[in-house]
């Protein structure tokens, strides 16, 4: 009987030590930074900066700098808004060349997202200060010198993305809170230049950098759940495929994607809205070159530009 369990053991131990080696000589799957990019910020506020656009904008500069420095991903450069749009309005509705689904859209404002796995969206409710005990003191310039206790307050709702799909994958409120004691400066919101290069060392740029860095935390872990995607830019005359993922983005030779064919645009009939677009599997393709930005894929019948691609 000793010698029945001595041998099971061992053959227990064989087949572990099999199994291990087996699974050591598969190629391991390649954690690649998804793509993102940072919408403008609309300000819905009630407090001193209400619908101050300006605060809206260096806000969505600070947390796509705040993505850029985490390292986590590969952030695309933010298209500034020139004019109030609506953010929910399917910004190709009007253009004949995608009218009826004849050809798919890219689903995602602004230019720069079309390219981006992931989208960021925003909303400011609150960018505030709050005086407490006496008002008492100097104001010079928009800049109040007294002894009271004041709090500087920023929220933000912020949104991810898909942009493949229009589907909001995540939402959270965020805030910042900085509080003032004894002597100090109180920032006035009126007249101030947030274009400044110091905008960051003051009271409303800190509370601002506290809601932004904890907003740069939630997306990272969010993300995390996101299988990683792409885009097909192009198909050559050799039938390979042109994916909008590269080395910056920890991409290799040898890697596969399996490829979803994009079809028509699908709209809710009765709002309009655009819900996104038919998806069916298509195959399997091999990377073969890699550039900074993009790469070229093995061929693959019937695949074509806006199919989206993702990580076996």
């Amino acid at each position: 009987m000793k010698g029945f369990r001595m041998a099971l053991a061992a053959a227990l131990l064989l087949a572990y030590s099999i199994a291990a080696a087996q699974t050591a000589m598969l190629p391991a799957t390649p954690a690649l930074k998804k793509s993102i990019a940072v919408d403008g910020f609309d300000n819905r506020s009630s407090g001193n900066g209400a619908g101050d656009v300006q605060i809206a904008e260096r806000l969505a500069d600070q947390l796509a700098d705040a993505l850029m420095q985490s390292g986590a991903f590969v952030v695309l450069e933010r298209e500034h808004k020139q004019a109030e749009v609506n953010p929910y309005a399917d910004p190709y509705g009007t253009d004949p060349t995608y009218a009826g689904g004849a050809m798919p859209a890219p689903v995602a404002r602004p230019a720069q997202a079309i390219t981006a796995q992931l989208l960021i969206r925003g909303t400011v409710t609150d960018f505030s200060v709050q005086a407490g005990g006496s008002n008492n003191g100097l104001n010079l310039a928009g800049v109040r010198l007294g002894a009271s206790k004041s709090v500087v307050q920023v929220g933000l709702i912020v949104r991810l993305i898909d942009t493949a799909t229009q589907q909001v994958l995540a939402s959270r409120r965020v805030e910042g809170k900085v509080t003032g004691k004894g002597v100090q400066l109180g920032l006035d919101i009126e007249g101030y230049n947030y274009e400044g290069d110091n905008f960051k060392e003051t009271p409303l740029g800190q509370a601002g950098q506290i809601a932004i860095d904890e907003a740069v935390r939630f997306i990272a872990a969010e993300a995390l759940k996101v299988p990683y995607a792409a885009r097909v830019v192009k198909v050559d005359d050799q039938g390979r495929a042109i994916i909008s993922c590269g080395a910056l983005s920890g991409l290799a030779s040898g890697v596969q994607f399996a490829v979803m064919s994009v079809g028509e645009a699908l709209r809710d009939p009765l709002t309009d809205e655009l819900l996104g677009f038919e998806q069916s599997p298509l195959g399997v393709v091999t990377v073969e070159r890699v550039f900074d930005r993009f790469a070229y894929t093995s061929a693959l019948a019937d695949i074509k530009a806006g199919d989206i691609v993702r990580l076996r």
